[in-house]
């Protein structure tokens, strides 16, 4: 479930990685805590495995996956759910991971995001913020060799 008003299709965080219409589309649904931020990085990989990535960019984006889901629930367990959407087009995958907490606030601190951009910016080709909506995007395309 991606949050009510979301389009299903389109990347929805302005100004950063789109998905193109007609993509494939799998999405997963996980309790806000820490504890099942693994199922994200393993379907991660399982998808990327399947639609033909290379074992370092499989790599890379789990990784960025990883540290996606980290900084959404920053440093406590939280009562709701992280939504992650994994969509793949010709030129790569689009992964949107957008946190839905009771407490509907998103703290995310100027180190936690500085961390996020250190370790996530060489990993894809394209990242996008928003901390008011508890979204982050990622682009991370297919190489030739692929």
């Amino acid at each position: 479930m991606v949050r009510p008003g979301a389009p299903e299709q389109a990347g929805t965080v302005a100004d950063g990685p789109r998905l193109e219409p007609g993509a494939e589309v799998v999405m997963l649904s996980v309790p806000s805590l820490a504890a099942y931020g693994r199922l994200a990085r393993v379907a991660a990989s399982g998808l990327l495995i399947r639609h033909g990535f290379s074992y370092a960019e499989l790599e890379d984006l789990r990784l960025a996956v990883d540290e996606a889901i980290i900084l959404l629930l920053g440093r406590a367990d939280h009562v709701g759910r992280i939504h992650v959407r994994f969509g793949f087009d010709d030129d790569g995958v689009f992964v949107e991971a957008v946190a839905e907490f009771d407490e509907d606030r998103h703290l995310w601190t100027d180190e936690a995001t500085a961390r996020f951009r250190r370790l996530v910016t060489e990993l894809v080709d394209d990242v996008s913020l928003d901390a008011d909506h508890g979204r982050v995007a990622l682009r991370k395309h297919r190489s030739a060799a692929a």
